[in-house]
């Protein structure tokens, strides 16, 4: 039997685990967004973010489980509002 091509050493290829939207209230600009998104992407286990701030919000991909607290204050550090995330 083939082992499953998807995994290799128990990390799905293609770089991440998950992604999670984060809804986000306070991003006026793209200066704003370049804000949030370095924010997020210094965190451990995040491996990129795509921020808008016509959206209002952030997609993070991620490598390794960072729970929603985490994301949350990295994004409240920098003075915006997290109104909620979806796995």
């Amino acid at each position: 039997m083939e082992a499953c091509s998807v995994y290799e050493y128990g990390k799905p290829r293609g770089g991440y685990v998950m992604t999670k939207t984060l809804k986000i209230e306070g991003m006026m600009c793209g200066h704003c967004e370049m804000t949030v998104k370095k924010a997020l992407e210094k965190l451990e286990g995040v491996s990129s973010a795509e921020v808008s701030h016509e959206k209002g919000e952030a997609v993070v991909k991620l490598d390794a489980d960072v729970d929603d607290a985490i994301l949350r204050k990295a994004v409240e550090d920098k003075d915006y509002k997290v109104t909620g995330i979806i796995a």
